[in-house]
């Protein structure tokens, strides 16, 4: 499957989109809302769209104050909270906190009001943006050690010859994984 290759700017058609580009992400440093992090987010993401590939961090390199992370960071929160209901973004409120919970794997449930290790909407809320990375870290570690015995429990120890041999099981196809396993029982019976 081919890439679709975008059509590279024209100068003139370049020189009409960046002030405005400007103007739109001048006050970048200022956004303190949610709202507003998801509109720049989103109006990053247009502008890189309509770059031809691989001319992004060039045009991005021009804009002044604007960090190549920043703008990475805008556009990942515009991804993934662009569809998000007003009694989130008011919850949350602020870009910090928006960007803390990038990286909080059930988001979307949050989104949807629902409960998340433990952190609701309302916590959220009034929360700092400390106050909620110890949170989060402290929900991530509580899930982590459920989990730990778990997979302790299921721990096989295997010997040399027996990981050489699973290794080599893995690469069978599936016919001869069914012969071995039908050897197998006929072994296990006698």
């Amino acid at each position: 499957m081919m890439a679709t290759q975008r059509k590279a700017l024209s100068d003139a058609e370049w020189e009409a989109l960046v002030p405005h580009w400007f103007k739109h992400l001048s006050d970048f440093r200022a956004t303190r809302t949610a709202r507003a992090a998801i509109e720049q987010g989103n109006h990053l993401l247009r502008v890189k769209a309509s770059l031809p590939h691989g001319e992004w961090l060039n045009h991005l390199a021009n804009v002044p104050g604007l960090p190549t992370k920043t703008a990475q960071r805008l556009m990942a929160v515009a991804r993934r909270f662009s569809g998000a209901p007003d009694a989130f973004l008011d919850a949350v409120g602020s870009v910090s906190k928006l960007i803390e919970l990038l990286t909080l794997d059930d988001a979307e449930l949050l989104m949807r009001g629902e409960a998340v290790n433990g952190l609701t909407l309302e916590c959220i809320e009034h929360m700092t943006v400390t106050e909620l990375r110890v949170a989060k870290r402290d929900a991530q570690a509580r899930d982590r050690a459920e989990c730990r015995p778990v997979r302790q429990a299921n721990l096989v120890r295997l010997s040399v010859e027996e990981e050489r041999m699973l290794r080599l099981f893995r690469k069978c196809t599936k016919p001869a994984k069914a012969a071995l396993f039908r050897v197998a029982e006929q072994l296990a019976r006698s």
